[in-house]
């Protein structure tokens, strides 16, 4: 649907009229309760602090943020169960259903959803080699031997 070009109302801002509450609130009701919904509440919590908190978000990422929280405890149902199980395969010597498509898909929703709101790990640096991470990070050589400091030491007094 076309927008209209009169309308006032503006596009693609933040929900300020309570909603955003509404949609955080919702896993409290009393409708839900015990350790499940507990666990989706610390996690939507959690998601919701590490996107900067439910004032600064708008409705499609509290909803991105609910999904994701849904994926993380889907999918750490699924690990605990193989954990309590001992194993990862069945009898047959086959993963368990639960793990196969099922937990890759949760995976990767949860994974889509942090990046979709901005939640990624840091990148390590890398280096290309040992020679060069040594000579930023040590004072040895890739054979371990003692490069001098043409600065001389400044730990050492005059």
């Amino acid at each position: 649907m076309p927008r209209n070009p009169t309308s006032t109302k503006p596009q693609g801002r933040q929900v300020t009229h309570g909603l955003r509450k509404l949609a955080l609130d919702y896993a409290s009701r009393e409708l839900i309760e015990g350790p499940m919904a507990d666990a989706y509440r610390d996690r939507l919590t959690d998601i919701v602090g590490d996107s900067g908190g439910a004032e600064h978000m708008t409705g499609r990422e509290v909803a991105l943020a609910e999904s994701a929280a849904f994926a993380s405890l889907l999918t750490r149902c699924m690990l605990d169960e193989a954990f309590r199980r001992g194993s990862v395969v069945n009898e047959a010597g086959e993963l368990l259903p639960f793990l196969g498509r099922g937990y890759i898909g949760w995976a990767n929703l949860l994974r889509q959803n942090l990046v979709a709101l901005g939640l990624k790990p840091d990148r390590i640096e890398k280096s290309a080699n040992l020679d060069e991470y040594l000579e930023r990070n040590g004072t040895q050589d890739a054979h371990g031997s003692a490069r001098a400091d043409p600065a001389g030491d400044p730990t050492q007094d005059d």
